[in-house]
């Protein structure tokens, strides 16, 4: 077994898109609840943030939270719309339940146990606060960012990417062999094909570069040279287009936004006290009993009995 600080030691570092991980803790364990008290969402993330950590033998762990309102939306009043707007009411029950169990997660729970780096800004996405963290330690740290966001294939010269959803690690070299271009020609990609899942409208015929026989990826290649969607990429209206989309599909890479805060690096502090606390409020018992709990003393303590 490593200890704590010889796992310290390897200077891995995961960044996490807790988004990806709310979601799905929200689909597979979303109804649990105790006396009343919604707790699956909680208890799926911190059962995803265990796993992460056994399976890349860290503890070093960076938290990243969407913010409600950002910059995109009050550029375009499409980016997501359907994901704030056209709700049905049990949709809203729905976020409502995600929101309130996230809140916890960022403003007590994490702390509590321990993790020092979690990090939200008023007016930035999860992307940009990811971004900001690749950018800043990525000469010093062997950093794997936790998504299933492909807007973060942009940063892949300077980390790797762990698919939640595939369960694969996406490197420079993989993303290379699978669309042939740079992960820095990414966000043009994207502009010129636009984006379904950030419902940003691309050039129409162009297809959203997730497809890799999309002719967005052709165009960057060189290898679409004529035809009628190679005139509307090059075309007045075409160009608009992708001036438009670039600000909405670009994650700052270089630097962050000037608005954005320079965030701080804290050491974390593991507390098996805080450990205990967490699981016996929400009645968390499979993580209290012995082997489980060994297993969270193992990953953060180092088989510690606590400070």
């Amino acid at each position: 077994m490593k200890s704590r600080k010889e796992k310290d030691d390897t200077k891995r570092t995961l960044i996490i898109d807790c988004s990806t991980i709310i979601y799905a803790a929200f689909h597979t364990m979303g109804g649990l609840s105790y006396e009343g008290m919604e707790t699956g969402i909680i208890y799926g993330f911190l059962k995803k943030v265990l796993s992460l950590s056994k399976r890349f033998n860290t503890s070093n762990f960076i938290f990243c939270w969407d913010h409600s309102k950002n910059y995109r939306t009050v550029a375009y009043k499409n980016y997501k719309k359907k994901r704030r707007l056209e709700l049905t009411p049990e949709e809203k029950d729905d976020k409502d339940v995600m929101l309130a169990q996230s809140m916890e997660l960022q403003w007590k729970l994490l702390s509590t146990i321990g993790f020092m780096n979690s990090f939200i800004q008023s007016g930035y996405e999860a992307d940009d606060i990811i971004a900001y963290w690749v950018n800043k330690l990525h000469d010093k740290r062997d950093l794997i960012v936790i998504s299933s966001d492909s807007d973060l294939y942009q940063l892949l010269d300077r980390c790797s990417i762990f698919n939640l959803s595939s369960k694969k690690v996406i490197t420079k070299k993989t993303f290379k062999d699978k669309y042939n271009i740079e992960p820095s020609e990414w966000a043009m990609a994207k502009a010129i094909g636009g984006c379904s899942t950030d419902e940003v409208k691309g050039i129409k015929g162009a297809s959203d570069p997730k497809n890799p026989k999309s002719k967005a990826l052709k165009y960057i290649r060189g290898e679409l040279t004529e035809g009628k969607i190679y005139d509307k990429i090059k075309s007045r209206l075409g160009q608009r287009r992708i001036e438009k989309n670039l600000p909405l599909v670009t994650i700052p890479y270089e630097q962050a936004p000037v608005a954005m805060k320079r965030f701080i690096w804290r050491r974390d502090r593991f507390s098996r006290e805080g450990m205990i606390e967490t699981f016996d409020k929400y009645h968390f018992k499979s993580f209290l009993s012995k082997d489980n709990f060994s297993e969270w003393e193992s990953a953060f303590l180092g088989g510690w009995n606590g400070y």
